[in-house]
């Protein structure tokens, strides 16, 4: 798969966890910080870096969420103009 539309699946849902309500800050925190998840997002090597503020759950789970909220409309643009740019490089 194409790592950018990869990436936007993830980030996708990473907001959605990050925006449950019926999860405590903590769960959240958890169903995102890790290997399956952002550890997979990270490896993806994308060019995107945000601001962690290392404070607690809460912080940690908005300033991702709100960075990669922020980063999808580069991502859409980016995996959707991939494939012609393949083609049209490789043939």
């Amino acid at each position: 798969m194409n790592p950018y539309k990869r990436f936007k699946q993830i980030a996708q849902h990473i907001i959605e966890v990050g925006e449950r309500h019926d999860f405590t800050w903590k769960q959240r925190y958890e169903m995102i910080f890790n290997p399956n998840v952002s550890g997979e997002l990270w490896k993806l090597q994308v060019g995107f870096d945000y601001c962690d503020p290392d404070m607690d759950y809460s912080d940690d789970v908005r300033a991702l969420v709100d960075a990669l909220r922020n980063f999808l409309p580069t991502i859409e643009a980016v995996a959707n103009f991939t494939p012609a740019l393949d083609y049209a490089l490789n043939g």
